[in-house]
């Protein structure tokens, strides 16, 4: 199971730091914003708590879904998972 409150804290620590590295912006708060650097802890939550295989099979569908015309490296990337899950 997931420690909330410590991803809560890496939330706050990822938004202080942004803000920390930009001096000239306002420090106002917005949920929206808030909300991408909670999904950023919890994201780095869960691929704290995965094996080396399961990180390199997130890995393989996150570059999948962020490449739009790919197919030479989709049929590389596909054929890695598809050895990677047995």
């Amino acid at each position: 199971m997931f420690d909330r409150s410590e991803i809560m804290k890496a939330a706050w620590a990822l938004w202080s730091a942004h803000y920390d590295a930009h001096p000239n912006l306002a420090r106002e708060f917005e949920i929206e914003e808030f909300g991408f650097y909670l999904s950023v802890a919890w994201r780095n939550a869960r691929d704290a708590a995965m094996t080396g295989t399961a990180k390199r099979r997130a890995s393989i569908s996150r570059e999948i879904d962020q490449r739009v015309d790919i197919e030479r490296r989709r049929r590389e990337l596909d054929a890695e998972l598809a050895s990677i899950a047995g």
